[in-house]
């Protein structure tokens, strides 16, 4: 629609590994993102993401969605870490991406996808 503004989304990174830098750039260059942060259990990993970025670095999930307001998370955690990140993000009203496989066994992948449906977030 003609006038109006784009609603840019506060967009976020967890796990900081070989991946997490390709999501980084995509919200850097996507113009309905403004990336914020990006958080690592490893907090050396978080920083140099960070500096690379120009966006705050953090080590603590929950304390990063809610300091830094995130609206869409993307989980480039270790495949077999995929799921507590969605079940942190989503009751927060947080869209989450989470990079291939979901989840390493289906009890998982349902728990991620109920935890999306349950707080209507994508």
């Amino acid at each position: 629609m003609a006038g109006q503004a784009l609603q840019r989304k506060r967009t976020a990174v967890v796990g900081c590994g070989k991946v997490a830098a390709t999501h980084a750039l995509a919200w850097r260059r996507l113009p309905a993102s403004n990336f914020v942060a990006v958080c690592d259990i490893a907090p050396q990993r978080a920083q140099a993401l960070a500096a690379q970025f120009e966006v705050r670095a953090y080590s603590d999930l929950d304390e990063m969605i809610d300091k830094e307001r995130v609206e869409v998370l993307s989980v480039c955690t270790q495949h077999t870490q995929h799921v507590p990140p969605v079940e942190s993000a989503a009751p927060r009203g947080v869209h989450v991406i989470v990079e291939k496989p979901l989840a390493v066994d289906l009890p998982s992948c349902d728990r991620a996808i109920a935890a999306a449906r349950t707080a209507a977030v994508k």
